[in-house]
């Protein structure tokens, strides 16, 4: 095996296990894997990433066959696909590493598990909402400052980066949206932000987004400049 196909094996293997479990599971009624099953998609994870994986030198803390040894535990029993597949994803985010991992989830779970309309964003260490429906009364670009009753900040650490490699989060984050409804499956999630407290379900409707906010002025403006995308207005107390 050259050198250059090492690094992305972890990747293909991940995608190749998810190829075969989202052809089984194509309808909306997700049918449950087998225990065989179960156990081949965890073990492929396992045995190609203790031969193939190529930083192990930076997971000197971590026991590999010990985490297998847990995740397996947890597998066993494990008939609902969308708890197996976070299972796999917590499991291969131990390697800490941002081209490893489950980034697609089978299409029948996504479907069933819908989206929350609302989407977060991270700056400067804080959490915004982004986005939210049209049809909701929710004020954009306001600071998140707890979930579910939970600080933001950890609410998140317990509940959603432990399935997704985070160590970067302005590279990562967009996994928060994505992994949420995962996470609250068939739950209603509780926001507060620095402006109010709402109470959202996730949906598999289509959502009308909402992320712009209009700004009006009571006072006169005095227009200097405009093109298709910019208009310059100045209030009259200014000279220029």
């Amino acid at each position: 095996m050259n050198k250059n196909n090492i690094f992305f094996l972890p990747v293909i293997i991940v995608m190749l296990i998810l190829s075969s479990c989202s052809a089984k599971n194509s309808q909306e009624k997700i049918q449950p894997l087998t225990t065989e099953e179960r156990i081949i998609g965890l073990s492929k994870i396992w045995k190609e990433a203790q031969y193939n994986f190529p930083f192990w030198m930076n997971l000197k803390d971590l026991d590999w066959d010990a985490a297998y040894q847990k995740a397996l535990t947890n597998i066993l029993n494990e008939k609902d696909v969308r708890l197996y597949y976070l299972e796999l994803s917590k499991f291969l985010t131990l390697l800490r590493d941002g081209h490893t991992g489950i980034t697609v989830f089978p299409e029948s779970i996504m479907k069933n598990a819908g989206r929350f309309p609302v989407m977060f964003m991270y700056i400067n260490g804080k959490h915004y909402i982004m986005r939210c429906d049209e049809n909701l009364d929710i004020d954009l670009y306001t600071e998140v400052i707890k979930i579910n009753g939970k600080d933001v900040n950890e609410y998140f650490t317990e509940n959603i980066y432990p399935y997704f490699w985070h160590e970067k989060l302005d590279s990562a984050y967009y996994q928060v949206n994505y992994i949420l409804p995962l996470i609250e499956y068939g739950k209603e999630l509780e926001i507060t932000t620095d402006k109010q407290t709402f109470r959202i379900n996730a949906t598999t409707k289509e959502i009308k987004w909402k992320d712009t906010v209009t700004v009006s002025i009571d006072e006169p403006l005095n227009r200097i400049f405009e093109s298709e995308g910019l208009k310059v207005e100045l209030t009259n107390d200014i000279v220029l």
